[in-house]
């Protein structure tokens, strides 16, 4: 299992689309999706868990959400999928949804692939939370978390995911990750990390912090870090080719993991900003950075590319990755039909 993971981590970290994602006009809904336009179109998707969607324009919850509103509930939006997975597909085709409300995570379980998507909002989570989902056994790519997510009570939360054992890759945080309560586990992209979980070619730079009690002395107890908050022994977790500029505030001050002592985390490739942090990963000065040279196996041809204006530190291209599943050849049989080698991406859904 070490060994298969790993191998999908580095080829992933070579193996990209082309072409940036551009935003598609609503009459350009591919054959299969199903357009999601208005509120209560996101909303439906409720009611048909391994459907296709396909936003169409930005989508603005305030209204629908705040009192006398079609969504209103006093805890705010009501996630997705409470006593099922969802195993579909939610493509944002480069848009937004905001103005998001609630005590948990757009989705709850994701079993299938959100991608192309961004969200800003808040949640005051009372539990497991992410900006996109509670638990993600799916896949996330090119999504973008602009939620500030305050943890009430012991729980855990992620810019992106709460707990993660499937794919998070080429996803960004901006939002603050904020506790102050004991036992809480934070991360900037993933709270909790469990086996099979990957990040790939993602960055935070969103504060993670467990708050302070009385003065300057974090609260103890806790977990935070830039990238993953904490993953238990014997958890088989890959982050590879990612990085941290936010600031972190908690015991430990770790800027890539919240927990270092276990020896089944790899951390390959990933830098933080060297205002403070323990070295689970390279940290870099200021000045490097802002300078592509010192981020050694970014592929800034493709995936990577130096930011401007008031953000100077690498950002995605918005490159479509693949994540590629591997199937063996078999004979056919009197039983059943046989097939050749074949890989499939589950994120563009092409042999």
């Amino acid at each position: 299992m070490k060994k298969s993971l790993l191998a999908v981590a580095l080829v992933l970290t070579m193996v990209f689309c082309l072409f940036p994602v551009t935003a598609r006009a609503a009459s350009d809904v591919p054959e299969g999706y199903i357009p999601v336009s208005t509120p209560e179109d996101l909303n439906a998707i409720r009611f048909d868990m391994n459907g296709k969607y396909f936003l169409t324009n930005d989508i603005d919850l305030t209204e629908a959400l705040s009192k006398g509103g079609s969504l209103y509930l006093a805890n705010g939006w009501a996630t997705i999928g409470e006593t099922e997975p969802f195993t579909g597909v939610i493509d944002g085709n480069g848009h937004t949804i905001s103005g998001y409300f609630s005590n948990t995570s757009l989705i709850n379980v994701n079993e299938g692939i959100l991608r192309n998507l961004s969200i800003s909002g808040r949640i005051h989570s009372v539990g497991t939370a992410g900006g996109f989902v509670c638990v993600n056994k799916g896949v996330l790519v090119n999504c973008e978390n602009q939620i500030q997510i305050d943890v009430q009570d012991a729980g855990t939360a992620g810019g992106l995911a709460g707990n993660n054992y499937g794919i998070v890759l080429a996803c960004s945080n901006y939002g603050y990750i904020l506790s102050y309560k004991q036992g809480s586990i934070i991360g900037g992209i993933v709270g909790v990390g469990y086996d099979g979980s990957l990040i790939s070619n993602c960055y935070n730079s969103g504060r993670v912090g467990v708050g302070r009690m009385g003065g300057n002395t974090p609260v103890r107890y806790n977990y935070a870090g830039g990238i993953l908050g904490y993953s238990a022994l014997g958890n088989v977790v890959t982050i590879v080719n990612c990085y941290n500029a936010g600031e972190i505030q908690s015991v430990q001050d770790n800027s890539i993991t919240g927990f270092l002592s276990n020896d089944a985390i790899t951390v390959i490739q990933c830098y933080y900003n060297a205002f403070g942090g323990t070295a689970s990963g390279v940290a870099l000065s200021e000045a490097s950075m802002k300078d592509s040279r010192a981020f050694a196996g970014f592929d800034f041809d493709r995936v990577w590319t130096m930011g401007t204006g008031d953000y100077k530190y690498p950002v995605l291209t918005g490159a479509c990755p693949h994540v590629l599943n591997h199937t063996e050849a078999t004979e056919p049989s009197c039983e059943v039909d046989g097939n050749r080698e074949f890989w499939y991406c589950s994120v563009c859904e092409k042999y």
